[in-house]
């Protein structure tokens, strides 16, 4: 009966265990090149299930050494700059867990013949909000020709060039070089951002004078809009959009309304003149 009961547990202990949810599991990886010629620019992209909280890419070459690189994140950019095979591991980490994938000789790196095209190009800026005007400028090698795609459907042939993204988005631009030896291409991608939307604070109101008490009707007509706050000139306030408000005594008041919304405030100022009731009559 013991050496049952043993036998029983060694088996319970041997039976695997079902993923937990938030289980880290890599379902694979991918690269935008796997072969070229030196500098290769790759961008590599993990599919992973689970939460990961690190991402870590290594690059090992085999017959000149290791060279290992990390990157904290699901997509990272290597440039590989020897000729040589690499192998590529993601190791991924989070509260449920760790996994790793390696793939072998997944990167072949070759040395650029004498003549051939060896795109490469840099830009000013690399993000901003539209309209966003980005200066390209080519420092590729052995090129006679250069094929601009900027990724929102236009093109240009010039060696070095101004483009400007009229809308948000991510953009991948592709500089394709060429020479009679044949061609090659380099990638960068440009993030464009909405331009933020301001308020434009305006108000009017019913009257602008009269005798106190006066009661003024303050309409809001501004723009853009998700907050306001009235400022009477005589201690009092208001968040209305529209309020209406009775100045008791006597005096000259700046009104100023604060308009605001998630990228800024904005105030517009008026004047509202409350004279004294004179109600002697002469004989």
């Amino acid at each position: 009966m013991r050496r049952f009961i043993s036998l029983l547990a060694v088996m319970i202990f041997l039976i695997p265990t079902a993923l937990a949810v938030g289980d880290v599991k890599i379902i694979d990886f991918s690269a935008t090149a796997t072969n070229g010629t030196v500098p290769l620019h790759v961008y590599f992209t993990g599919n992973v299930t689970g939460n990961v909280t690190n991402w870590h890419w290594k690059f090992q070459n085999e017959g000149t050494g290791n060279i290992t690189y990390s990157s904290a994140n699901v997509t990272a950019l290597h440039i590989f700059g020897k000729p040589a095979t690499y192998d590529v591991t993601l190791d991924v980490r989070g509260p449920g867990g760790n996994d790793t994938l390696v793939k072998q000789a997944y990167i072949t790196v070759n040395a650029p013949g004498s003549n051939m095209p060896i795109a490469d190009f840099s830009s000013n800026i690399t993000s901003g909000s539209a309209p966003l005007d980005v200066q390209f400028t080519d420092i590729s090698y052995n090129a006679t020709g250069w094929n601009w795609n900027f990724g929102d459907g236009n093109n240009s042939t010039e060696q070095s060039t101004m483009h400007t993204y009229s809308e948000a988005g991510n953009y991948t631009v592709n500089l394709t070089v060429s020479n009679a030896y044949g061609t090659n291409s380099e990638l960068a991608t440009i993030n464009v951002s909405a331009q933020p939307v301001l308020p434009v604070a305006n108000l009017s109101s019913n009257v602008t004078i009269g005798y106190a008490p006066l009661s003024v009707q303050f309409n809001d007509s501004s723009e853009n809009v998700t907050a306001w706050n009235w400022d009477f000139g005589d201690g009092a306030n208001s968040t209305e959009q529209s309020p209406m408000h009775t100045f008791s005594i006597v005096g000259n008041y700046t009104v100023n309304l604060t308009a605001s919304n998630a990228n800024g405030t904005n105030s517009k100022l008026a004047t509202i003149d409350v004279l004294e009731y004179n109600n002697t009559s002469s004989n």
